[in-house]
């Protein structure tokens, strides 16, 4: 994602980024140019990264082909490991360097003057020299790779080129392995095909990376192209290509790839091992937990080595977490090492386990395992969720005190946990601590409302700098408390640290203004194809919130809101809206990406919804269990059609994806509309009966549904078999109660309702 998000300019127009002379480090033209007054003039040739140190630096930088290219002849560098340092002359190379491909390459610049430009380097023995030497450019190439414009890496492996150089194809796999660093994954598919341009053919690790960034990019319709390049390049495809394979067909949901995969893998005599199984399992987070896919897992534990098993019961645990199975994730702790993993003699990981039957057991043979730093990191995401603020800081203190050093995705989980338990001031203290290294300034934070208290106990050292996941993080606790204006903040923020937004960042804008700003449909989609490009192309999570709009507009339109408008039974009118489960069926034309779910014409014809719809269909992206949900709502409350929800739900299964709590409380709330309370309630035990345990939300369906009836008596019992089997009420269950009883005018009872209870 570029800086095109920080661009908004809702968000940026009036207030520019202003930080301390001292505290200026390398950065681009177009952001000097937001900071800059209007008076100071700095009018580069092309926009290029330049060193600000005080003002008396800044100056107006010459074209190259202005300047005598004699003196642009410099030594070379002796070797590869040798990388230009700020400082010394060779600083002054790489900034020459960079002048020459910028000018080149600049939108500005004519074909004329590119022709003229390259025959001047070409008289040039000491440039001609530089570009011809491979070690030389590769080391340029990956000192580009890693700096704030890493299109330069491409551009100087062109340029070389085009000045009659030939590079090993060593050369492109070491700058794609640097672009991969840096997930410039869009780069990474460019350089490859270069590679084969100018050297006729390619290789298999090259190969491999061109596959790995289909996979990044969500480009799945290349990805089932790359064991025809491996034919073509009469390359034999390794056990990696295939994981790689693997691992990207089951991101996209898509089962039926993937067991093909498994196959042609056999095929080329490679059999399934506890590396594919590890494979397997890390993958599968999408699909919901598989009985197959736990059983090998468990299966394999005892052959492999430990920092293969840590990651494979790292997995596992997050399966078993998505889905709020404490027993599942218990007997993943118990495989551990308990000596890392309690913070006093007390065993606090037997205790997360419920009751419940045990049906997979950790391979008794195998070793106990340490957990390492996404361990811990899963660990304090759960704690947070079970509001247990203590144990958050003292599993972290445990983790400190085995020799782990906190990075960036244990800090992206203390920033949620603190935000999740109410402590946004030590969601801060993290985030800041974390960019103190950087020479960043605490004054920051201010506009946040956060102030550094001395008392507060450290978190750090970090062993790395912020990252977009922490900001993002961060981000969410700001919109909550302070909206876009605090969400404007912490772009800033971003800039500062040069942390680039990523697609995470642009869905959360998207659901605070479908949420929180009530944004139309078409505003969304307007912001959406504003704010992706090449690099950061619509996903499929980007959609969900698109048609999570669309919809919630539909069913506004059909059933209002509030209680105002709840009646005892349905309506007739309602009951004609129903439709037929063949019907419905019939209207899955075409299931991917979007399950199924019509825009209506007037978004398609007059926003730029179509474009975005038609990107994701392009790229064969399949649709994933939060769209189904969708659907399914959609189906079961909005038209009031249950045939055709159980229809999209059976077609779910059929794709290998397991439901969630979600899915099923689709299902309830259509039930609970038509007033068929039994049903809804056999679907909320057949949920806890295939490890699904009921949420607040489920029971807040039944809750309503009775209230519908005009039966207080019974919203009121199922708000007691809510509490007797554990679960904390919030808000709405509670104001569900009361209004069953505002619905029959027994406003005397509704106010005797225990609002304590919240």
């Amino acid at each position: 994602m570029p800086w095109r998000l920080c661009g908004l300019r809702q968000l940026f127009r009036h207030k520019p980024l202003q930080l301390p002379t001292r505290q200026l480090s390398t950065c681009s033209t177009h952001w000097l140019k937001q900071c800059l007054a209007p008076s100071v003039q700095y009018l580069p040739f092309v926009a290029r990264a330049v060193q600000v140190r005080n003002a008396k630096d800044l100056h107006a930088a010459c074209p190259v082909r202005d300047r005598c290219v004699e003196c642009l002849a410099v030594p070379l560098l002796p070797n590869q490991e040798r990388i230009p340092k700020e400082g010394s002359g060779e600083d002054h190379l790489f900034s020459q360097v960079v002048e020459i491909v910028d000018s080149t390459f600049s939108s500005r610049t004519t074909r004329d003057s590119a022709s003229k430009l390259l025959e001047d380097l070409r008289q040039c023995h000491g440039l001609l020299q530089l570009f011809t030497n491979s070690e030389s450019v590769c080391a340029f190439a990956e000192k580009f790779a890693d700096s704030d414009y890493p299109r330069r890496a491409y551009q100087i492996l062109r340029l070389g080129y085009q000045v009659g150089a030939r590079y090993k194809q060593s050369v492109y796999e070491r700058v794609v392995f640097r672009l991969s660093k840096g997930t410039h994954w869009h780069l990474v598919t460019s350089v490859v095909i270069l590679g084969k341009q100018h050297t006729g053919r390619s290789t298999s690790r090259l190969l491999n990376w061109r596959a790995r960034s289909h996979v990044e990019t969500q480009n799945f319709t290349l990805l089932d192209g790359i064991l025809d390049q491996f034919a073509l390049e009469d390359l034999t495809p390794s056990r990696r290509t295939f994981h790689i394979l693997l691992q990207g067909y089951l991101r996209n949901h898509d089962v039926g790839r993937a067991r093909s995969c498994l196959q042609a893998m056999e095929s080329a005599g490679l059999l399934v091992g506890a590396s594919t199984h590890a494979v397997i399992a890390s993958a599968y987070r999408g699909l919901g937990p598989d009985e197959h896919v736990l059983t090998g897992a468990f299966g394999v534990l005892g052959s492999v080595d430990s920092r293969t098993r840590t990651s494979i019961l790292n997995s596992l645990m997050r399966l078993y977490l998505d889905r709020n199975d404490f027993n599942g994730a218990s007997r993943v702790l118990q495989i551990f090492n308990q000596r890392h993993l309690n913070p006093t003699n007390r065993t606090r990981t037997a205790s997360i386990a419920q009751s419940g039957r045990k049906r997979h057991r950790g391979n008794s043979n195998a070793q106990a395992t340490s957990p390492d730093v996404a361990t811990y990191a899963m660990l304090i995401d759960f704690l947070s969720r079970k509001r247990d603020k203590t144990w958050v800081r003292n599993i972290f203190c445990r983790m400190r005190s085995t020799g782990i050093l906190p990075d960036a995705m244990v800090g992206a989980s203390l920033v949620r946990a603190y935000h999740s338990l109410g402590c946004a001031d030590l969601a801060m203290a993290v985030v800041e601590e974390m960019c103190r290294p950087f020479n960043s300034d605490a004054t920051m934070f201010h506009p946040l409302g956060y102030t550094p208290d001395p008392d507060t106990l450290a978190f750090g050292p970090f062993t790395e700098g912020p990252n977009a996941e922490v900001l993002n993080a961060l981000m969410q606790c700001v919109l909550d408390t302070r909206g876009i204006e605090g969400m404007r903040h912490v772009l800033f923020i971003m800039k500062a640290a040069n942390v680039e937004p990523d697609t995470t960042t642009l869905e959360m804008l998207l659901s605070f203004l479908e949420s929180k700003a009530n944004a139309s449909p078409r505003a969304i989609a307007r912001i959406l194809r504003m704010l992706t490009t090449t690099k950061g192309r619509p996903t499929l999570r980007h959609t969900h919130v698109l048609l999570r709009s669309i919809l919630r507009r539909e069913r506004t339109q059909l059933r209002g809101i509030g209680w105002n408008n709840m009646a005892a039974r349905l309506t007739l009118q309602r009951q004609q809206r129903q439709m037929s489960g063949p019907q419905a069926v019939a209207e899955l034309k075409s299931f991917d990406p979007t399950a199924g779910i019509a825009v209506p014409r007037q978004l398609v014809q007059s926003s730029p919804i179509l474009p975005i719809l038609q990107s994701l269909a392009a790229r064969n992206i399949k649709c994933d269990r939060a769209t189904i949900a969708l659907r399914m709502k959609h189906d079961a409350v909005t038209k009031l059609n249950i045939s055709a929800a159980n229809a999209v739900f059976q077609a779910m299964i059929a794709r290998g994806m397991h439901p969630t709590a979600h899915h099923y409380a689709a299902l309830m709330e259509g039930y609970a509309e038509r007033g068929e309370m039994r049903q809804a309630a056999e679907t909320m035990h057949r949920a806890a009966a295939n490890d699904v345990p009921p949420n607040v939300v489920m029971h807040t369906i039944i809750i309503v549904g009775h209230a519908r009836m005009g039966r207080p008596d019974l919203a009121m019992r199922a708000f007691q078999e809510m509490l007797s089997s554990g679960i904390e009420p919030d808000f709405a269950a509670v104001d569900a109660v009361a209004s069953a009883f505002f619905a029959v005018k027994a406003f005397k009872l509704a106010r005797q309702t225990p609002h304590s209870k919240f």
